[in-house]
């Protein structure tokens, strides 16, 4: 199969802090079309979101969950010769991933705040070592809200993937499809 090579251009940075929204397709890509939400603070630059978003994707919650599903499934399978997952085991997941993915965003809405206020001290026209000081430290609170968007990312596919098994057991019970 080809590689395929996409590109996307963020022109402008954001003036105000809430989601970023991105669809991504690709023929390549079995969840295609998939939208893509970050969090992103007031000031945040194209540069910056542009990587919340390949981070996002590159560590998708989904498909971890799926292969997290697939290892208990071939585990099962190798000790009974069948698997069984229930409706329950769905949903306690959901809501346990659901508790650290809210944790995680008030922590990502904390690391923002600190973004900004590291922004608005930094001296646009001095060119000293406070000032260097002062990028470093922006630097590495941005490393933290990129790691943070990155975890509320991947909780979000999770709890995503999980909702989409618990709907597939639904139907299938609501049409007597139980084995």
């Amino acid at each position: 199969m080809a590689k395929q090579a996409e590109t996307a251009t963020i022109a402008t940075g954001t003036t105000l802090a809430g989601n970023a929204k991105a669809v991504i397709t690709s023929a390549y890509m079995p969840n295609s079309p998939k939208t893509i939400v970050v969090i992103v603070g007031a000031g945040i630059t194209a540069d910056a979101a542009a990587a919340l978003f390949r981070a996002t994707l590159a560590l998708d919650g989904a498909r971890q969950e799926n292969e997290r599903f697939w290892t208990r499934s071939n585990a099962m399978e190798a000790m009974t010769g069948t698997y069984v997952f229930s409706r329950h085991e769905f949903a306690r997941d959901q809501n346990a991933i659901g508790v650290r993915r809210e944790e995680a965003k008030k922590q990502l809405i904390e690391a923002a705040g600190e973004c900004q206020k590291l922004i608005d001290r930094i001296e646009p026209k001095v060119f000293d070592s406070e000032r260097r000081a002062q990028f470093k430290r922006l630097l590495e609170a941005i490393d933290v809200y990129v790691k943070l968007a990155v975890c509320v990312g991947m909780y979000t596919g999770a709890i995503n993937e999980d909702q989409l098994f618990m709907d597939l057991v639904d139907e299938a019970m609501k049409n007597g499809k139980t084995s």
